[in-house]
């Protein structure tokens, strides 16, 4: 029978045994963890930055590369670089003499340790490489001839090494895939006895390595060259780091003391703000708008927003800016204060934009210009130039705390802002500042809104009297509407196109036509030219047999550079004594029937130099000929429009085309209100008006002596 006291007293104590077990249990449990928890950080890194398999650094490409024919070790290759490998491509591949050029070797994973003491480190490596050579010696690099080697083997053997030049090298003569162990000495230097020092040493590149440092130190910072990543962790007498090395051939670690960090006490500083403003202010229709560009430049602690001041009848247009949350505006003391706020705090290097007017009233007057002034600011200095938008004049009155400066010293901010020239300029250095100028406007006069490049027409004149006349401008339009035209008196308009489309022509209380035109569009600097062709009818005077014509172009509105003037008469009429206010040029034959084709030039008719009854001289040959080759197209234009129109029926009036006509040009240079006009005789057939002329001398001969020998024989009578 148990007893239930020491029972309890036994028990009591087993739980005291099992309590003082279970605590011991957890401390061990808690150190092992630590441990495992300091070493799994470093191992985790390991893990993370071990290459694939899969990777593979080709390099030591030599002189003479190796040709692989092996079916075996280019199906590994292909699979390792996700190529799909064929057997008979394989096959016929082989037959060939250059299949494939690959490198001697290649280096899959490195990894080195290096335990630094007093006077040496010990460097250990473990190398996965692979041999492609199949015949011959590969000689791999090892280390530093510097450096002293203990041990290198291969595969877990001893390996042949070879000193060449600076290095030590293990030389293979099988190809495959080999484990290579290396550990050498590496002299450590030391600034002073255990103090801070360096060590380099050399080793095999890869795509990624992992270097393993300690040291007998468990107070040191270790720094190494070039690295990827670095965890360190610390004991008593112990400090270890595993390094992430990146493709490299030579490695540097130093190492030093750890500093104990200092707290830095933490000191509210007030920002200071310093600022630089240029601005241009274009003045025009009694309005001054101003483009301001703020540069500051904040100091010492950031600000979550600014505040600038401006004259209470201003009209801010536009506020813009990086991270720019918003901005508002209110009125203090007479001015405007307008607050701006960033997204998060400033500092450094910021830069503002304002656009703003003020109303300095039409006409001539003395305008007060806007002045800016940026609250908290320590120091803010600007540059001012002022441009005119219109024919106005400016002239400094008033400067207070400005001062008047060469607009060659403005910066180049605002010249690449300013579409007009700049005419004054100014500067300050401080604010508040105040500048007075006045403004002088200048009555207008009006201008040339509208220019004709190039007037062209071509008349078709019938024996009926019937003349159909194409005009075609080449112009300029700027802000123009209409272009006006008084056709000749009796005229009638056909059709009118605005750049080939048609317009819909009206008429004014004077009877000239309006034909609406559109704006020209802007090629580089230059407004670009469009056609406006109108075709009209008119009647003159049938041809009679002996007579005089006169026929008048239409009176625009806009000036001509130049005219042209290509007129067609019938062909069984004779023409002289050509009058007008044009030059006219030699003419050509121009059969309709067949088409256009210049003929030899034909004698002229009448005399070499043709003068009008005011005395106005029309060369038969002027210089305006040679500006006859776009004339020549217009010609041959009208004509086939003509025949098809008459074949589809479409023109109001039937009239007789001549089929073999007699062409005149005329030109002239610069027209502007200015109707022209040509005027000539004509006589139905040359031939027929000789022998009409030598039958009436004929006659006349024929009385003139039948009167003298009727004389003659009362002479006779008489005697």
């Amino acid at each position: 029978m148990l007893n239930r006291k020491r029972y309890g007293i036994v028990i009591k104590g087993g739980c005291m045994f099992k309590l003082k077990s279970t605590v011991i249990f957890i401390v061990l449990c808690g150190c092992c963890f630590n441990l495992s928890w300091s070493e799994s950080k470093r191992e985790v890194l390991k893990q993370q930055f071990t290459p694939s398999k899969n990777l593979m650094q080709m390099q030591n490409l030599q002189e003479e590369p190796y040709y692989g024919d092996s079916e075996v070790s280019q199906q590994q290759l292909m699979s390792q670089q996700g190529v799909r490998y064929d057997r008979q491509q394989a096959a016929s591949s082989s037959r060939r003499e250059n299949e494939l050029i690959i490198g001697e070797y290649a280096i899959y994973h490195t990894e080195y340790s290096a335990k630094i003491e007093e006077e040496i480190a010990v460097v250990k490596g473990a190398v996965n490489f692979e041999v492609f050579k199949k015949s011959g010696w590969v000689k791999i690099p090892l280390a530093e001839s510097a450096v002293g080697l203990k041990e290198a083997s291969l595969n877990k053997k001893p390996c042949f090494v070879i000193r060449e030049g600076s290095k030590y090298y293990a030389v293979i003569s099988k190809p495959g895939s080999y484990h290579l162990d290396l550990e050498f000495f590496v002299k450590v230097n030391r600034e002073r006895e255990r103090g801070p020092g360096k060590i380099l040493f050399s080793v095999l590149p890869s795509p990624i390595s992992i270097l393993d440092v300690e040291m007998e130190d468990g107070d040191a910072e270790i720094f190494v060259e070039p690295s990827i990543k670095i965890e360190t962790e610390k004991s008593a007498k112990k400090t270890l780091a595993t390094v992430v090395l990146p493709y490299t051939e030579n490695v540097t670690i130093r190492w030093s003391k750890a500093l104990a960090k200092e707290i830095i006490p933490v000191v509210k500083l007030e920002p200071k703000l310093y600022a630089d403003t240029v601005s241009l202010i274009s003045i025009g229709d009694g309005v001054a708008k101003c483009f301001s560009r703020i540069s500051y430049s904040i100091l010492q602690s950031e600000i979550s927003g600014l505040s600038i001041s401006l004259p209470e009848d201003v009209g801010i247009l536009d506020v813009s800016g990086n991270e720019l949350r918003d901005w508002k505006v209110k009125v203090k003391d007479a001015r405007q204060i307008l607050d701006i706020y960033f997204n998060y705090g400033i500092k450094g290097n910021y830069t503002l934009n304002l656009v703003y007017e003020r109303n300095i009233g039409p006409g001539s007057v003395s305008a007060d210009l806007p002045d800016i002034y940026l609250a908290g600011a320590e120091r803010q200095r600007g540059f001012v130039g002022i441009e005119a938008l219109t024919n106005i004049e400016f002239a400094f009155n008033k400067l207070n705390a400005a001062s008047v400066i060469d607009i060659k010293e403005l910066p180049q901010d605002i010249w690449h802002k300013s579409r007009n020239p700049v005419i004054l300029a100014f500067k300050y250095l401080n604010a508040p500042y105040s500048v007075i100028i006045d403004v002088t406007k200048h009555e207008e006069i009006p201008v040339l809104l509208a220019a004709i490049d190039s007037a062209g027409y071509v008349t078709l004149f019938t024996k009926e009297g019937k003349t159909l006349t194409k005009a075609t401008y080449q112009m300029r339009n700027n802000v123009k509407q209409f272009i006006r035209i008084l056709l000749p008196k009796g005229a009638s308009l056909w059709s009118c196109f605005v750049s080939g489309k048609p317009v819909k022509p009206a008429k004014d209380k004077e009877g000239r036509v309006l034909i609406p035109l559109e704006k020209s569009q802007i090629t580089g600097e230059a407004l670009a030219q469009f056609p406006v062709e109108v075709v009209y009818l008119n009647k003159n005077s049938k041809l009679n047999f002996f007579g005089k014509v006169r026929m008048e172009l239409p009176k625009l509105d806009i000036p001509a550079n130049e005219l042209f003037w290509s007129l067609y008469m019938p062909e069984k009429y004779s023409y002289f004594n050509f009058d007008s206010d044009l030059d006219k040029t030699a003419h050509y034959g121009f059969g309709l029937g067949g088409g256009y084709a210049p003929q030899k030039e034909m004698p002229a008719l009448g005399m070499d130099e043709i003068k009008s009854k005011k005395g106005r001289r029309i060369s038969k040959v002027s210089g305006i000929a040679s500006q006859f080759s776009p004339q020549a197209a217009m010609e041959k234009s009208l004509l086939s429009e003509v025949q098809v129109i008459q074949e589809r029926g479409a023109l109001p009036i039937r009239i007789d085309i001549p089929q073999n006509g007699r062409l005149y040009r005329f030109g002239k240079l610069l027209v502007t209100d200015e109707s022209s006009w040509v005027s000539v005789y004509y006589v139905r057939s040359a031939r027929k008006a000789l022998k009409w002329l030598f039958f009436a001398a004929l006659f006349i001969l024929i009385i003139i002596l039948v009167r003298k020998f009727k004389s003659v024989l009362a002479k006779k009578n008489n005697i």
